[in-house]
Parts: C-alpha cells; structure tokens; sequence
C-alpha cells in the first residue's frame, strides 16, 4: 500500500534550500520599532502588499539589508499585533533576515543507499540484480519552495519538481509530479541542535507516469513513483549579521543546506491517498524521553522529548512500520563545510532498545520486532521502513485481526513512546488557496484546475466513512496577521469525510481548518493556545492551511470583449497602476525575480509582455516555471497585469 509497497529505492545526500526570506515575518509578534511600539513585518500577507513603513521604494531597499535594533515587545492586544508594548530590551537583526535574495529554488544531490524487495514474492534475478546496481549511484531532483503564507503561519511549505529533474542513476523518471507539502513538523528532530537546525520536515510526492524507466517499476497497476524524503540539520550559511550584510552588498545568495533521506515506492492507479502513507498512525503528546543534560535544543537544556509520529501498515505476514521522521539526531561535532558523510556523522539519539508491540485492553500482547534506530547507516539504507515477518508469530497475527488491539513502540527505559492513535487523518488538500469573495468550495491545490477540500479518516488502516455513529466537527481559525489569536469557529457538524467543506471568502487572509472526532476533546479555543502548546501537538494534528487571496475591482482599467476574447487594458491602465497593485510587492520583497527583468522598470517588463503572459498563466500553475514562485498573485491582480501585458505587447 502506496510507501509499504515494493520494490524500494532509498538515498540519502543532502538539499540546498535558498528562499527568499524578506517576507518571512519571522519577527512579527516579537520585535517592534522602539519609538512607536510599530510590529516589525515587511509584508501584509493578507493583501499581499509590502509594509514601507513611510519610506521611499530605495530607501526601504537598503535599510531592510542592513543591521538595525529594534525593542522586544509583547503584543499588547492579540485581535490586533501592529502595535505592542514595548519591554526596552533591544535587538539587532537585519529586517529582510537572511537570505534577501534567495531565489526560492530547491536542489537535492543524493545516492542510493539500498534496495528493498518483497520478502514474500522477490522478483526474477535479473530485476534484482538491474536495481542493486543501483547502490551508490546518484540520486537528483530540483524545484521551487515557497510557504503557502508568507508570514509562515499556519505552516505549509510547499515543493514544486522539475520533472526532467528527476533522476536516478541513467534513469530519468520524467513523469507528472505533484506539489509535496512539509508536514509533521518535529523541532525536536535533533536534541542538540537549535532553531531551524534542530527542526526537521516530512515530504511526500507522487509522480505519475515517472515508473517507465526503473527496473521492477512495471507491475500491474503501477502508475507513477511515490517520492518521499525528509528533511532536517540545517546547517551553512552565513548567520551573523555584518557577515550577511557582506553578502548583501553583492547581491549575493545565502543558502541553506540540509540532510535528506529518502524512498522512491511504486504508485498505484488505486491508491486513495496521494499526500502520505496509509496505516496506523502512531504518535506522542506526552514527552516522556529525557535528553542528556548537556545537551541543548529547542526546549533548552535537560529537556524531554517525545518523538515525532510513524505509521504502521500489516500486509498479510509483514508488518512495517515507516519511522523516517521519528528519531532524533544528537549532534556531536563541529560544524563542517561540507558535512561529512550522513551515514556515519550526526549520529541517532540513542535511549535505550525499542520494540514495536500489539496489544488489547485484556492484557494480551506480542512483540513483533525490535528497531534498530540508533543505527543510521542501516537506517539509511532501508529508507527508515522496518520490514517484519510474522509468519511465526500467531499471537501477533490474531492481535492484528482483534479490533480491540493497538500497536505500540515501547522502550525498555520509558515505557510507551509512541502509541496508535484512535483515528489517522489525512487530506489531499493540505495547502490550497482560494479566492476572495469567489466559490466557498473549491480551491487550487495541484494546478489550474479547482477542486474542493476534503478529509479523509482511517482506523486501524481502514478507511471511515462517518455517519451518526461517528460525529466529527470541523473547526476553522483565521490566523492572519502573525500572532492573531483567532478564535476557533465551526466550520461544520456532522462531517461525511471526502465531502467538499465550505469556507467563508469574505476576507482575505489565512485559516487553518482541523477535525474534532467522535469523543475526542476539541481542538484549542484560539490559535495562539493552538500553536502555543508542546512542539508536539502542532505535528500530530492533520489540518488544511488555506489562503485566501485578496481581489479589487479593477473594471475601471479594462476593456472586456464581447467575443470571449480575454480583457486589455484601457487608456487608465498606465504602468504605475500595475507597479502599484502588483509588481511593487515582488520588486521590493523578491529581489531574486528581478534577475530575469527589472519588474520596476516600463520599457524592461514591457519588452518581456509576452513573457508575463506565458509565466503567469494557470496551466503552468503547478511547475517551478509558473511566476510568481510565491504564488500569492490573486485572479484580479493576475486579470489586471496580463490586460497591461495584452495593451503594450
């Protein structure tokens, strides 16, 4: 079933992340202007328009890219963060923080690190033998990044593929992909590493049509390669700020490296879920694993842990548990340029032996293997997919029939640190945006087409229905600007999953929209206590992010033809207009676009009309090429700069 399938192809390496980041508000809530009190934030995310703060385009260029102090505040009414109280404690930071001109590409170099077939039906020796072959040879894929909100709240960064990228060894899988969305967000990915180096992100793509090439790819009903890798222990880059400024005053880049494992799995014509594995789904809110006391990470020193979720999947004697983002890191060395080899350095956390385990509430129980997670070159090479035979084990085989019966990783030390949780839900449509004042119910996810969002729920790896005998509520929380502690509202009672869910799109702006099943209690009363709790909860609970892009009525600049042809502009529509409504946030912000054209420049974007057309158009939407990367260009802004486009081309 989708990643349990096989053949399994597993790499590792290393990604270059290089965003831009002047839109990041990653000090929004917590940094204002000593004077004023003003919140620091160089973008209103909800109509997507750069915060100047009074000064001239040029002006506002060459203060963000420089160090500046700023006073620690505290929001002083959290239904509105522009303003706060200020503590006067000051901090010096770089407005457009560290990567001003990233040019949101995502570049992935890896090797394979082992095969895995399937234990019970290898295939022929000649398969076998053309994908062992591949065991050291390189792994490459390469896109686009951007978060859904620029403000990163709620949290959804997104990865677009090349398709001709994507290469194992001399085959070029080609192929469809779709969007992958980071999800199960661990900041406690290593235990000894701070900030967005101890955090760590799971990726899941399927690629339809990209099995043609590979050995073993070629059973029946296979249509496409699922590609699934993790992400964590950033490291690189410049940090200080004068060293930054450096890179700045050249108009330099400043990327970010990380560590990638990963899995190429066969994909399926039948799979129900495209977003991530199916099974049981094992998680922990309850941290219960000490750290060593001299380590520190981002719960400080002596902290404990609990570790981010696994998924479970039973196919008749085998059971294998998918534990890719589970256990943490605890690194030990000093930072290197580049890192050594991933398989020997920054080594697992150990804390003691650990044992996946079936049991039912009347006591009886079966081990049904150990995982030998401390192990990471074995780990790599397996893809973090532990395979067990329970052929032998009878006991474990009736469990995994008793409905009653839960899985379970229990360490020797600390009892139960993973457990199955009562319900797994998933969704198709993790990070997706909407139009203001446009359909309730349909959204863009994967591309130009719509389509709506939805929910599914599974138990035990068995896919819910729903009904009165499973009541579930969707809440819904607006979570813009950055630290608005939206009040959770009810979306709908009696959710159906895979029923289309309804919004309201009067506002622009963020939501994040979450279940409530059954008994369970509901989600938080507002999104800062949402966000607020332990590292854990956030990663656990599925949720869709939604944006919602703001429209004007721009009617008055354009000329609409009667014939069905596609608006121009009229003589109101001058440059300015344009600059002013739409290209000025880009210009400003995302300074990387404009090594293409200069986007404040008439005669150069007017040279390149034809250009803008075919970058912004909808069907491209879902590929690196589509512009803009941030894809925040709303379809009256989008109907506005192609009418310009239309009048001076």
């Amino acid at each position: 079933m989708s990643l349990f399938d096989y053949p399994r192809i597993n790499f590792t390496g290393t990604c270059t992340l290089n965003p831009g980041t002047a839109n990041n508000d990653d000090y929004s809530g917590n940094l204002s202007w000593p004077a004023t009190g003003e919140n620091l934030a160089l973008i209103d995310s909800a109509i997507v328009q750069p915060r100047t703060f009074g000064m001239s385009d040029d002006n506002f260029r060459a203060w963000i890219q420089q160090p500046q102090d700023f006073a620690t505040k505290h929001s002083a009414n959290n239904d509105n963060p522009s303003t706060g109280a200020v503590t006067g404690k000051m901090k010096e930071v770089i407005p457009a923080e560290w990567n001003y001109y990233g040019d949101m590409s995502s570049i992935f170099k890896a090797g394979v690190t082992g095969i895995q077939f399937d234990p019970t039906t290898p295939p022929s020796k000649a398969t076998q033998d053309a994908l062992n072959a591949l065991v050291d040879q390189a792994v490459t894929f390469s896109g686009n990044i951007t978060d859904l909100n620029s403000e990163g709240s709620p949290p959804a960064t997104q990865f677009f593929l090349t398709p001709s990228s994507c290469v194992v060894g001399s085959n070029h899988l080609g192929g469809t992909p779709n969007k992958g969305v980071c999800q199960w967000i661990n900041f406690l990915r290593n235990v000894n590493m701070t900030a967005d180096s101890g955090a760590g992100g799971y990726i899941y793509h399927a690629i339809e049509g990209g099995h043609k090439t590979l050995p073993g790819f070629d059973g029946p009903g296979v249509c496409g390669v699922i590609l699934r890798y993790y992400l964590f222990a950033r490291h690189g880059g410049a940090s200080a700020n004068t060293d930054i400024a450096t890179i700045y005053e050249k108009g330099g880049t400043n990327p970010a490296q990380l560590q990638v494992t990963g899995t190429i799995a066969p994909l399926y014509e039948s799979e129900v879920v495209r977003s991530g594995p199916v099974g049981r789904l094992l998680t922990s809110d309850v941290p219960n694993i000490p750290t060593d006391p001299n380590d520190s990470n981002n719960l400080g020193k002596a902290s404990t842990i609990a570790l981010a979720p696994a998924v479970v999947w039973q196919s008749g004697n085998i059971v294998s548990v998918e534990a890719i983002g589970s256990f943490p890191e605890q690194f030990t060395g000093a930072a290197q340029e580049p890192w050594p080899d991933p398989n020997t350095f920054n080594q697992k956390f150990d804390f003691g032996a650990v044992v996946l385990q079936i049991s039912n509430p009347v006591g009886d129980s079966a081990d049904i293997g150990a995982l030998s997670y401390a192990d990471t070159a074995a780990g790599n090479t397996k893809g973090w997919i532990f395979d067990f035979d329970i052929s032998n084990n009878p006991i474990a085989l009736s469990l995994f029939a008793d409905p009653t019966a839960k899985v379970s990783l229990v360490s020797q030390a600390f009892g139960a640190v993973l457990t199955e949780a009562k319900y797994y839900v998933t969704t198709e449509t993790q990070a997706i945006y909407g139009e203001q004042n446009g359909p309730v119910d349909q959204f863009r996810s994967q591309g130009e087409a719509t389509e709506p969002a939805t929910f599914q729920v599974f138990h035990q790896g068995k896919q819910l229905t729903g009904g009165p005998d499973l009541p579930i509520t969707v809440w819904g929380y607006r979570t813009t600007p950055l630290g608005y502690s939206g009040v959770r509202q009810v979306l709908a009672t009696n959710y159906v999953p895979g029923t289309p869910l309804s919004v309201p799109v009067d506002q622009s702006g963020t939501y994040m929209i979450t279940l409530q099943i059954g008994d369970e209690s509901p989600p938080p009363a507002t999104y800062q206590e949402y966000i607020g709790g332990t590292f854990t909860a956030l990663t656990n609970r599925t949720a869709i992010s939604l944006r919602l892009l703001p429209n004007t009525d721009y009617s008055q600049y354009l000329t609409v033809f009667d014939d069905g042809r596609p608006p121009a502009g009229n003589d109101q529509l001058t440059f300015d207009v344009v600059y002013t409504e739409v290209l000025r946030t880009y210009d400003l912000l995302f300074p990387a676009m404009n090594k293409m054209f200069h986007l404040g420049d008439q005669a150069t974007v007017q040279s390149n009309a034809g250009q803008i057309l075919a970058r912004t158009d909808p069907s491209i939407w879902a590929m690196p090429t589509y512009m803009p990367i941030t894809r925040d260009l709303s379809e009256s802004r989008r109907t506005l700069l192609q009418a310009w486009c239309r009048k001076v081309r």
